[in-house]
């Protein structure tokens, strides 16, 4: 009902309601592109740490030649005669349960 009058009406929007709709408006798109490039920051800082990590991984599997088992290192921890197993064109690495025999 208040919907019909509204339209119907020959009054307008004044000039401080459309200026405080445009801030509002603007200050959600500033936040949303913020967002956006936030997002695409860390996505370019998780794919240079996964170049990393892979590179760190083929220079130890090149210097650790074809042996079966291998040290890694997990955290600052060393873990020493990790078995070693090819998955395909991979290799995975079993590590010993906590407190368990490697």
């Amino acid at each position: 009902m208040m919907l019909k009058r509204k339209l119907k009406s020959q009054k307008g929007e004044t000039l401080i309601e459309v200026v405080a709709a445009i801030l509002i408006l603007s200050l959600g798109m500033a936040a949303f592109a913020g967002m956006v490039t936030y997002a695409a920051s860390v996505n370019g800082m998780a794919a240079r740490k996964d170049d990393s990590f892979y590179q760190n991984v083929s220079q130890t599997e090149q210097m650790q030649g074809h042996a079966d088992t291998v040290s890694v290192m997990v955290g600052t921890d060393t873990v020493k005669d990790v078995p070693r197993v090819q998955n395909g064109a991979f290799y995975a690495y079993a590590l010993p349960e906590e407190g368990g025999a490697p």
